[in-house]
């Protein structure tokens, strides 16, 4: 069995209630993918630095799907600090480092897929080969 879910902690601190003890828990890739894009806003202008942010993306998606949550929580953390991020930037960027590490057990992306699970919720969400 898999369940796929969002992140909340509210879910995953009643799962042993509804749920078989051997599920597998899976981040949905969705909410993975919105959290990444809220970083890259902080690192790059919207409206100047749109290749750049795809890329930087790219990047870090590839590395999650590959299970280096370890390395993209890392260089987070490394790019708020060297760019110097401060206020609502920090923060955010901060908030999305956390949300990985807290996940990290759910995002085990490369066995999934070799697995065969789905790794998103809808249609789009759940290919990995279009990312």
């Amino acid at each position: 069995m898999v369940f796929l879910s969002d992140g909340e902690r509210a879910l995953h601190d009643r799962q042993s209630e509804y749920l078989p003890e051997n599920v597998i828990c899976i981040l949905d890739l969705f909410h993975v993918m919105e959290r990444l894009w809220k970083a890259a806003w902080c690192f790059f202008d919207e409206a100047s630095e749109k290749p750049e942010a795809h890329r930087w993306v790219e990047k870090e998606l590839r590395m999650l799907l590959e299970g280096k949550v370890g390395y993209v929580v890392g260089g987070l953390r490394q790019m708020m600090t060297k760019r110097d991020l401060k206020g609502a930037r920090r923060k955010t960027v901060s908030e999305v480092a956390g949300y990985f590490e807290r996940n990290r057990v759910r995002m085990k992306y490369d066995e999934y897929l070799a697995a065969g699970y789905p790794i998103g919720s809808g249609v789009v969400e759940g290919r990995a080969d279009i990312w």
